[in-house]
């Protein structure tokens, strides 16, 4: 079996298993790794365990936590890769990454990488990650068993798919109306870029609670680290509106794809 192939079957088992972190039915970790069953996020916003972290013990009835994600300071030069969404005119059906547009941070080697459908897909979807200055991609895979509408995410930790520190990768999620011509494809484009925390951030995130993680990714340019915290705590606190309402409203001020319906898929 050719790399690709393996690569698809392996991402689609993976896909066909996941759901939206808000309808798991437990919330609660599984097992010692605090890996939620299906899906790809970390229970505790750490998906290396490098962190550490003390638990969320302030609970869903806890003072809300709000913040504002702050775009980081780019290493690399602004523009070379774009994280834009492109939409050719075919009219169909468009997915969305959850990315702003720009090159956002992850500090973790094989994150989370989460888009949306708003609604259903048939047709078939590729998603692909690639690295600025490389020929051929970390990923490439051609799904077709169909999406429903709503969030959906790749675990590339469990596809093996490793991030250099301060490299900067371009992913995107395609939607193919019609393999024999890719120029209709909707397609939707994200970079994120490895960078380690600096100490002072480090320790203060060894000393939060989840949320209090979240709030420090977002001040300090890690959207995708972000993203999973929150995702997680919505799996971990299901019947808390705050959550879902604040992730909308992040994604709405970044400007993420079409933000006018999302707190109805969270």
């Amino acid at each position: 079996m050719c790399r690709r192939q393996g690569m698809s079957a392996v991402l689609a088992l993976v896909l066909a298993t996941a759901h939206s972190a808000v309808a798991a039915e437990d919330p609660e970790p599984t097992d010692q790794d605090g890996q939620l069953e299906g899906l790809g996020q970390s229970t505790d916003g750490d998906p290396d365990g490098a962190l550490g972290g003390i638990p969320d013990d302030a609970g869903p009835d806890g003072e809300p936590v709000t913040f504002v994600y702050k775009p980081p300071a780019m290493v690399n030069p602004a523009g070379r890769i774009p994280a834009v969404t492109r939409s050719q005119a075919s009219g169909g059906a468009a997915g969305y990454v959850v990315a702003p547009d720009h090159v956002a941070w992850t500090r973790v080697a094989s994150p989370d990488l989460h888009f949306y459908f708003l609604q259903p897909v048939e047709t078939p979807v590729e998603i692909l990650l690639i690295a600025e200055d490389a020929m051929d991609p970390e990923l490439e895979v051609l799904l077709t068993q169909g999406f429903g509408p709503g969030f959906h995410s790749i675990s590339l930790e469990d596809l093996e798919v490793t991030l250099e520190f301060d490299r900067v990768y371009e992913w995107s999620v395609s939607v193919v109306a019609d393999p024999s011509r890719r120029w209709l494809d909707e397609v939707s484009i994200g970079a994120v870029q490895r960078v380690e925390p600096d100490l002072a951030l480090a320790e203060q995130l060894a000393a939060a609670d989840l949320a209090g993680r979240a709030a420090l990714f977002a001040a300090n340019g890690y959207w995708y680290d972000m993203i999973g915290a929150i995702f997680t705590l919505m799996a971990r606190y299901p019947d808390d509106p705050h959550w879902p309402v604040l992730l909308a409203d992040l994604l709405e001020t970044a400007g993420v794809g079409d933000s006018d319906n999302l707190a109805e898929l969270l």
